[in-house]
């Protein structure tokens, strides 16, 4: 009896030793950015998929960018309140420290506006890197990250800088889950963001307004609602964003060729509340609850798209 209890006490002591050390070896998982949008509509997810992640000193992250409407970044060293986090937009436009490569061993900081190094190393748990902008699309669109052999136990925080509501924890320590897990946990957690999002509704409107997006810190539906919106000659039309974070423009007869041209975050040509008779117009970034206007004062056609998602579009008819 005495033998018997033996082999089961030192059996038992065997599984919980496995169990606390989790998988073992070097290891690659994948942690996803937003994700492709459902039929039909034009939803933005600012999410991580996972959220929260251990992993080892050695393994590997594979960031990837599966939204169908929005560039995201993965970065580390921007703290989860982003007290220090570069600006957007610098002092010649869109700041390349946020949406080029960077790596800076000093740290991130809110003046921030150019890079020290687009080379970006090994992360040991220091500095700011940052992948730079990834753009949304059917292609593949992955950062490889390699997690230095020296990096510390502890958390680290991996954000988007480009939307407030993206902060992760990535822990570093034992008791891993194996990348087929991660995985696994990451795609039910994204269903159950996809059936929030499509219960929310469009917001109320005025006559002669428009909605130009609209959610929650975590969902943007970026789309212009009413798609069309007819009205007679001399009357004001006013957009106004209902989202909490996400920026949009309002653009006329747009000439940029991709949001991250120079001119996008910027008002240009014919001013808010102006008549408007045809032409560039641009609002700039308006984020909610900022409005654009424009008085149309001839009939006719005219077609607007955001500059910043691609799809996002509309029409004002004036009669």
């Amino acid at each position: 009896m005495g033998k018997r209890l033996g082999f089961v006490v030192f059996g038992l002591a065997l599984l919980a030793s496995a169990c606390s050390g989790g998988v073992k070896g070097a290891q690659t998982y994948r942690i996803q950015a937003d994700q492709p949008e459902p039929t039909g509509k034009k939803i933005q997810f600012s999410a991580w998929f996972p959220g929260t992640i251990t992993a080892a000193a050695g393994d590997t992250l594979i960031y990837s960018n599966k939204s169908s409407e929005a560039p995201h970044t993965f970065t580390f060293g921007v703290l989860a309140d982003r007290s220090n986090s570069p600006a957007l937009v610098g002092p010649k436009g869109l700041n390349p420290a946020v949406f080029g490569p960077c790596y800076l061993a000093a740290g991130a900081t809110k003046a921030l506006d150019q890079c020290a190094s687009p080379n970006l190393p090994a992360y040991d748990g220091k500095g700011y890197w940052n992948s730079g902008a990834i753009s949304p699309g059917p292609a593949a669109h992955d950062v490889t990250i390699k997690l230095a052999d020296n990096i510390p136990d502890g958390q680290y925080t991996y954000i988007c800088v480009l939307h407030p509501a993206m902060n992760g924890v990535l822990t570093i320590g034992k008791d891993r889950k194996s990348p087929a897990d991660v995985a696994h946990a990451a795609a039910a957690t994204e269903s159950t963001a996809t059936t929030a999002a499509l219960a929310i509704t469009v917001p109320p409107t005025q006559p002669n307004t428009i909605s130009a997006g609209w959610g929650t810190a975590a969902v943007s539906y970026n789309e212009f609602a009413p798609l069309v919106t007819t009205v007679r000659a001399g009357t004001t039309v006013t957009w106004v964003n209902h989202h909490p974070d996400e920026p949009h423009t309002v653009t006329f007869a747009s000439p940029f060729k991709s949001p991250e041209d120079p001119g996008v975050p910027a008002p240009g040509g014919v001013k808010s509340g102006a008549p408007y008779s045809g032409g560039f117009a641009n609002s700039g970034f308006i984020a909610g609850p900022q409005t654009f206007a424009l008085k149309f004062v001839k009939a006719g056609t005219y077609n607007f798209v955001c500059a910043i998602h691609p799809g996002m579009h509309g029409t004002v008819t004036v009669t």
